[in-house]
């Protein structure tokens, strides 16, 4: 399988888009930026997109899901509990702190559930929900390589995602980080930014 990491936007964001370079299928794991990059990722691997997946609706990590919809014909699935994040007119905050984004969304086709397994060709991802952040915040455990693609919820180096911001919640974050930290200690976790680390590593840092 192929991982590529891109890091876009004013606030660097990663996007991950994931490659089964047997079946010629992929999927992209947040949408922040980085479409010309992607597509041509695509077209030299000959694959076609088929989902775009969320971790959490806010605007560094969705903004052009409805460009890449349209240049690839991907689904755009997310936790429904964040519907409210998706659909919120955030340009006092992009005007703010995301100078120069703008928004190019797409409507959801589908939503994710806790425990649910993402199958795309020899891509398995397992629907981790891990409210906090945001309430619909969710990770994606890819279980035969260990990978962990952690949005904003889990970062290197004992941080955390935000829990100050409309819909996040202190003690909410505390469960999920529990929850996430009890995954293999050579899970990889692939963070919405900043560098990557692992479960044994983060669990050093929660003790």
């Amino acid at each position: 399988m192929f991982l590529k990491q891109l890091t876009v936007g004013p606030i660097r964001e990663h996007p991950y888009l994931l490659i089964d370079e047997k079946e010629k299928k992929a999927v992209l794991i947040d949408a922040g930026g980085g479409v010309e990059e992607i597509v041509e990722e695509l077209a030299e691997n000959q694959a076609k997109l088929i989902f775009i997946l969320f971790t959490h609706a806010h605007p560094d990590h969705i903004a052009f899901s409805g460009l890449l919809k349209e240049k690839t014909g991907a689904k755009v699935g997310f936790h429904q509990e964040d519907i409210a994040q998706y659909k919120k007119d955030w340009s006092l905050i992009i005007n703010q702190y995301l100078p120069g984004l703008k928004l190019n969304l797409a409507e959801p086709d589908f939503y994710v559930e806790d425990g649910q397994l993402i199958e795309v060709g020899e891509i398995e991802l397992k629907v981790i929900h891990t409210p906090g952040h945001s309430e619909g915040s969710v990770c994606y455990f890819e279980p035969d390589r260990k990978w962990l693609f952690s949005g904003d919820t889990l970062f290197a180096q004992g941080r955390l995602g935000r829990t100050d911001l409309e819909g996040s919640d202190p003690q909410k974050m505390s469960t999920s980080v529990a929850k996430l930290l009890r995954l293999p200690p050579e899970t990889k976790i692939y963070p919405g930014h900043g560098l990557e680390s692992t479960i044994k590593e983060e669990i050093f840092y929660h003790k």
